[in-house]
């Protein structure tokens, strides 16, 4: 190549492998495959090679590590392996980052918050990572393992146990030691063949080349490379051994130095790994030593400034740099074109996010810059700095995160997590009394239960309260119900009373008025659905102690929660009030969360009442407020609810598609208050498709897992799982679990809604048993909640149950007019039956149509549609009293026949009847004989036993008298 053309070279017209990909980038997420797999900012250079036989392994073993040497490119070659191989991990590659970790009994928490899976209670991280994975086909990488080596082996071995398909990728500066683990060790970059090769083209084939190259065009735009200075980037890239990491920090200085004079100052840093053997020295030392050239080049107040962001865990921002790393020198002034210089010369990185920018060191130049800090004797002094921001700021964004914008304050901490995890950690550590521990959990409350970190706080909540004095403090007693609070929508409802009731009794005897009203609150929340009207006393005194102690939060969520506790009793009318009263504090505050137990509560009034269009807009409504947030808890309960309104409306298939999302991200936010709500929900829809066995199955177990400790779950449980089994035809269990679900109803939770469903259910029963007389009994008891409540969806099932009873009693033109009320209302509702509760109904229309004419069925069904419910109901009950007997069956025995079949069935004989009843014996015989062909039985044995069991179905349905239409 001619001199002049030689001078001309520039990065695009490099000679280029011809196996490189074209265009450069970060990987591709191919076929829209879930990762969260790093961004890369930066091209990738060279490593063709190394890429194919990385792959190779990787086919054909489940836990590949790369080792080597730290800068020599493991991670990078993880990220782009992991890109290249996404399409063979249907569930996602998952990039796991171990370098911030200091703690072993992170990597749990770590690999879940990668997947987004968090545990439920009495479940570890590790655990729920694995039964979330346990059928999946992914890949998993540990990056940066070798100062946690036992937990990432532990992590490894878990992972390969329990998930068949899961593959680990790691890298690490040294192996696991995990059976049936690949070692990979990644080599140096490719070198030139020679130090100072004559021709510039094979100068530039070599990768370490290759990368100078590119990241010298990055720092300076201008940069040519010529026959003059190809000897110089090849003596950089040998004397670097071919680093990736050492060889970037080189090329960034082409800024202000020549390639020559770079090339000059390694040979004069380097000299004993130019004479020494070089192959006996340790590749860190190597890493060591360009970072220690890289350091020597700064002045003295940019080598200052690095060691001292190196106290930073993870991302900082300019302020925070300035409040932290700034004294008399460097002053808070300086700052700030100090960073900019340690940025422009590659030891800082600088990340825009959401408009902001924020600043990160890469993990290798950080433990230098942290071992410089212990040697200036400034470590514990920077510490307690960043502990104090970071407390400060915590304690500064608190009040924001309960007014309208927290979006932007919830993003912000979300920024700020490993630092203020690491202020955290310092305090516990370090604070005689714990107290500034606890103020930062104090302040993070919100933080954590709006963003579904329960394990998370938790942790920290145990942590502070063991580190921080034992003696009742206001300070002590607010951790006490942030604790019990978070557990409490955790699902982890015993330890969140027991921390709550702690919190009240110090409270009350410190005389904090609003963490008192806060403990009351909580305790409230979780008394509400075994106890709701018990709850209530406690909810009104938070309110007023609230009140007293100007703490609005407080008295809005008992507010609700009251309003919810009429909820749980159906009483849809006395609750919007009681919703009602909080908005005009929660429109005024702007809390999102707030906002969204709102109109999931008036959503859940209208579904009551059956206004169904309302309640589907309330839900979306409630459901937008809290994703924005992040809410994971009123989010889920929100759709549940609403996945049952689209069931009943007969989309069941959309509502298991919007559910089965749901239940993950409840289960890896750790939302365990939501998930019996998810489950039955689910289960509902399940059973609507025809799922029923399935259905049945789980709907036990729930029932005899107490639904959460939910009594109002176990009763709308049981009354479903009575409905499953009369679908299939299961009478006895239906009737028990459908009485038991009424007995709950009645005399614990006096939900009168509960009650009907659970009368119109035992109403079916009695009529699958040929007791039409006793499901007419209770499903008019059903009725009459339904009407006295405007429960509307159960008018529809008392009409169904009453239709077929009329039919059962012969009359047919009472049954068809039934019907035609029954689907009137129903249409009105869109409401859909479930298909054996359907076919039964088309068995109906088919008895009718045999009974009377087709086509006096069809206009007698119509008249029954014409009329209101009101008219019809009343048309209903008078037709029941001009009913004439039927042929056959208990409701076809005069009152005599009845009570000489009741004697007979005692043991009395025929002269015993005749003496008790005043009539002749053989007029007793007449009686018995048409007692048994109307019973179908052939002697007083078989009469004594369907008397006994008529007697054992007959209970007082326990619902309201039917009012006057």
């Amino acid at each position: 190549m001619a001199r002049q053309d030689l001078g001309r070279l520039e990065h695009a017209s490099l000679p280029r492998d011809p196996d490189l990909p074209a265009g450069a980038g970060p990987p591709i997420c191919r076929d829209g495959l879930p990762n969260n797999l790093p961004r890369q900012l930066t091209s990738f250079v060279g490593r063709v090679r190394e890429l194919a036989e990385i792959a190779a392994a990787l086919d054909g073993t489940r836990m590949l590590t790369l080792t080597g040497a730290g800068g020599c490119g493991k991670t990078r070659l993880a990220a782009e392996t992991a890109a290249d191989a996404l399409d063979r991990f249907p569930d996602g590659a998952w990039w796991v980052e171990l370098a911030p970790l200091s703690d072993p009994d992170a990597i749990g928490p770590t690999l879940g918050e990668a997947l987004a899976v968090k545990p439920l209670a009495g479940q570890s991280s590790l655990a729920a990572v694995v039964a979330h994975l346990a059928g999946a086909r992914a890949l998993v990488v540990l990056d940066n393992c070798e100062h946690l080596l036992d937990a990432g082996a532990e992590t490894a071995e878990a992972l390969l146990r329990g998930c068949p398909g899961v593959v680990v990728l790691a890298t690490s500066r040294a192996p696991l030691a995990v059976s049936g683990e690949t070692q990979w060790r990644v080599p140096s970059l490719s070198l030139p063949a020679e130090a100072a090769p004559a021709r510039i083209e094979a100068v530039a084939q070599s990768d370490a080349v290759r990368l100078f190259i590119e990241r010298a065009l990055k720092v300076r735009p201008n940069f040519r490379v010529d026959e003059r200075n190809a000897a110089a980037i090849a003596q950089i890239c040998h004397d670097l051994d071919g680093i990736p990491l050492a060889i970037e920090l080189a090329a960034a200085r082409v800024r202000v130095l020549g390639v020559e004079q770079i090339a000059a100052g390694l040979a004069n840093r380097f000299r004993l790994l130019t004479d020494g053997a070089r192959s006996a020295m340790p590749r860190q030392q190597t890493l060591r030593a360009s970072v220690d050239w890289s350091h020597e080049l700064l002045t003295d107040d940019e080598r200052l400034l690095l060691r001292r962001l190196a106290v930073f865990a993870g991302r900082w921002t300019l302020d925070a740099a300035e409040e932290v790393c700034a004294d008399d020198t460097p002053g808070r002034l300086a700052v700030i074109d100090l960073l900019t210089s340690l940025v422009d010369k590659s030891l800082v990185i600088g990340e825009e996010h959401g408009g902001d920018v924020r600043y990160r060191l890469l993990e290798t130049v950080r433990q230098y810059a942290l071992d410089r800090l212990a040697q200036a004797g400034e470590t514990a002094a920077l510490r307690e700095r960043h502990c104090g921001f970071f407390l400060a700021r915590a304690e500064q964004i608190a009040p924001h995160l309960e007014r309208a914008g927290q979006g932007v304050w919830l993003d912000a901490l979300d920024l700020d997590g490993a630092n203020l995890a690491a202020a955290l950690d310092h305090a516990v550590e370090h604070d005689d009394d714990g107290a500034r521990a606890l103020r930062i959990c104090v302040a993070l409350t919100v933080w954590w239960k709006l963003r579904g970190r329960f394990a998370l706080a938790d942790s920290a909540y145990l942590r502070a309260l063991g580190a921080a004095a034992e003696e009742p403090s206001p300070l002590r007693a607010r951790v006490l119900w942030a604790r019990g609070y978070l557990l409490a929508y955790g699902g982890r409802f015993e330890e969140a009373i027991a921390a709550e009731s702690a919190a009240l009794e110090m409270a009350e005897g410190l005389g904090e008025r609003s963490t008192a009203a806060r403990a009351l609150d909580a305790i409230g929340t979780l008394q509400m659905w075994p106890d709701p009207v018990g709850s209530r006393e406690g909810l009104e005194r938070s309110r007023e102690l609230a009140r007293q102690s100007e703490d609005e939060w407080c008295f809005v969520d008992a507010t609700q929660i009251l309003g919810y506790s009429l909820l749980a009793q159906a009483d849809d009318a006395a609750a919007v009030p009681m919703l009602e009263e909080a908005l005009e504090m929660i429109e005024r505050t702007g809390y999102a969360e707030f906002a969204a137990w709102h109109w999931a509560g008036i959503g859940m009034a209208r579904q009551i009442g059956g206004r169904y269009e309302d309640a589907l807009r309330h839900y979306a409504r409630a459901i937008e407020l809290a994703d924005a947030v992040g809410e994971p808890v009123s989010a889920a309960i929100s759709r549940a609810y609403r996945a049952v309104v689209w069931t009943e409306r007969g989309a069941a298939g959309q509502a298991l598609a919007e559910l089965e999302p749901a239940m993950r991200h409840a289960v890896s936010a750790g939302a365990g208050m939501a998930i019996p709500t998810l489950s039955m929900a689910t289960l509902y829809a399940r059973a609507a498709v025809g799922e029923l066995d399935p259905a049945r199955n789980r709907l036990q177990r729930l029932v005899d897992e107490g639904v959460g400790d939910s009594l109002h779950g176990v009763t709308y449980a049981l009354t479903m799982l009575a409905r499953v089994e009369l679908s299939l035809d299961l009478h006895t269990p239906a009737s028990e679990h459908a009485k038991a679900a009424r007995e709950i109803a009645q005399a614990r939770l006096k939900n009168p809604m509960l009650r009907a469903a659970a009368n119109a259910l035992l109403g079916a029963c009695a009529l699958a048993d040929d007791e039409p007389g006793e499901a007419e009994r209770l499903a008019h008891a059903a009725l009459g909640d339904a009407l006295a409540h405007d429960f509307r969806s159960q008018v529809l099932s008392a009409l169904d149950v009453l239709a077929l009873v009329a039919a059962a009693l012969e009359s047919h033109e009472e049954a068809a007019r039934i019907l035609g009320a029954a689907e009137r209302v129903r249409e009105a509702l869109g409401h859909v039956r479930w298909p054996a509760e359907q076919a039964a109904v088309e068995a109906l229309r088919g008895q009718l149509a045999e009974a009377l004419g087709e086509r006096e069925a069809a206009e007698t069904i119509e008249v029954g549609r014409a009329m209101s419910t009101e008219d019809a109901i009343g048309w209903l009950r008078r037709a029941r009293g001009s009913r004439k007997r039927p042929a056959g069956g208990w409701e076809s025995l005069t009152p005599t026949e009845l009570q000489v079949a009741e004697l007979a069935a005692e043991g009395l004989t025929n002269p015993e009847i005749g003496a008790r009843m005043f009539i002749a014996r053989g007029t007793v015989k007449v009686h018995l004989s048409h007692v048994y062909a109307k019973l179908d039985v052939r002697n007083r044995s078989e009469l004594a036993a369907v008397v006994a069991r008529r007697s054992a179905s007959r209970q007082p349905p326990c619902g309201t008298d039917p009012p006057t239409a």
